[in-house]
C-alpha cells in the first residue's frame, strides 16, 4: 500500500475560511463584548449613584428602588471580577503546561 503525502492545496479551502478577516472579527467581537460589559458596569453604577444622591436630597419616591440599583451595581461588579479571575486562572493554567 502507497503512502501518499499530504499537499497544502487539499486544506486552502480551510486556510482562507481562517484568514485575516475570520481572526479580526473574533477579536472585534471579543472586544465588544468586553467592552460592553465595561460600560453596562459603568452605567449600573453611575445610575446607583444619582439614586443614592436622590435619596440622601430627599427626592427618591422609594428606599426600595435605590436599594435595588445599588444591589445591581453591585452583582454587576462582582460579576466582573468573577469573569477577571477565571481568566487570569486560565492564562496561569496555560503557562504552567509543558511543551
Amino acid at each position: 500500500m502507497e503512502i501518499q503525502s499530504i499537499q497544502p492545496e487539499q486544506f486552502s479551502h480551510l486556510i482562507d475560511s481562517f484568514g485575516t478577516d475570520a481572526t479580526s472579527r473574533n477579536k472585534n467581537s471579543f472586544e465588544s463584548f468586553i467592552v460592553d460589559g465595561l460600560k453596562e458596569i459603568d452605567r449600573s453604577i453611575k445610575v446607583s449613584d444619582k439614586a443614592i444622591e436622590s435619596l440622601a436630597l430627599g427626592k427618591a419616591e422609594s428606599t426600595h428602588e435605590v436599594v435595588l440599583a445599588m444591589e445591581k451595581a453591585k452583582l454587576n461588579l462582582q460579576m466582573a471580577i468573577e469573569v477577571r479571575n477565571k481568566i487570569v486562572d486560565a492564562y496561569k493554567e496555560i503557562l504552567r503546561i509543558q511543551i
